[in-house]
């Protein structure tokens, strides 16, 4: 059930509106970004609405039956950092789960309060040139998501969690830039004398440089040279440091355990090896059984 002031809903049932869309994102570092479809900045309940000419929601479509809500916000995208949304944080995961309050309000009297329309969070971000499409993920999409483990022949724990129990600042490197093609290669003196592909799907955090804080998954690895799997939403630089820790393959020895993490690792291996797959399924008798 929507709530709203009486002063609000009065003025909504009249035969001529004053109405306004806003939309408010909270990110998961807790920064508010607000937005509305009038021309003009609105103040409402302690929120600055910004005006957008390109903000545009689309129209929103609800059924009873709880699936999921229809939504989808175009705005244009800022070249000013922290200022409102732009591709570069799009790309370093900090709007990744944000949240999205979709309201409107009566803009000739903001004082009244707004009503809330949908909440949800942030989906699938299409970006082109200078601007982007966001889809919204309403509450309701939780009602469809697979709960509980999933019987599989890999161990489905994640590297260095409670689950898998490995303690990971043993196998981590620090290391330094010394050569990079500034998005996606890393060359490096640290991460020396492995085996080839040691640390692919490992995970490299940046310390510092333009992308601090940013993680990445490794795609592969070969003496001093790393390659990532995603480009960096800024450039890299010769000097920026890093930390990288080696992937796992979530498939293991059950008696020599992980190569990389020791025979220890065996016993908290969390997979179901022997559940026959589809090739059990599908195959058929012979001569011999």
């Amino acid at each position: 059930m929507k709530s709203a002031s009486l002063e609000l809903i009065a003025r909504l049932a009249s035969p001529t509106t004053s109405v306004a869309w806003l939309v408010k994102f909270t990110r998961t570092d807790a920064q508010v970004f607000g937005y509305t479809t009038l021309d003009a900045a609105l103040l409402v309940a302690g929120v600055v609405y910004k005006a957008n000419g390109a903000f545009k929601p689309s129209s929103i479509q609800s059924k009873s039956d709880l699936s999921v809500d229809n939504l989808s916000i175009d705005g244009i995208l800022s070249s000013v950092d922290g200022d409102d949304i732009t591709a570069e944080d799009i790309a370093s995961g900090l709007w990744d789960n944000a949240r999205i309050d979709v309201y409107v309000c009566d803009w000739k009297h903001p004082e009244y309060g707004a009503m809330q329309i949908l909440r949800g969070t942030l989906g699938d971000v299409t970006m082109s040139g200078n601007q982007y499409t966001v889809d919204v993920r309403a509450m309701a999409e939780q009602l469809q998501k697979t709960r509980g483990r999933i019987c599989s022949p890999q161990c489905d724990a994640i590297l260095g969690d409670s689950r898998c129990g490995v303690n990971l600042a043993p196998f981590t490197v620090t290391g330094t830039v010394n050569a990079t093609d500034g998005r996606e290669m890393v060359h490096n003196t640290e991460t020396t004398g492995k085996i080839p592909n040691y640390w692919k799907n490992g995970v490299l955090t940046w310390i510092t440089g333009n992308n601090a804080g940013w993680k990445v998954e490794v795609r592969d690895s070969a003496d001093d040279r790393i390659h990532l799997w995603e480009n960096a939403p800024r450039t890299i630089s010769v000097g920026d440091t890093f930390s990288v820790y080696p992937g796992c393959s979530h498939e293991i020895d059950v008696v020599l355990g992980c190569p990389k993490f020791g025979p220890g690792s065996a016993l908290r291996f969390r997979g179901y090896p022997d559940v026959p797959g589809l090739d059990a399924i599908v195959k058929y008798g012979n001569a011999t059984g």
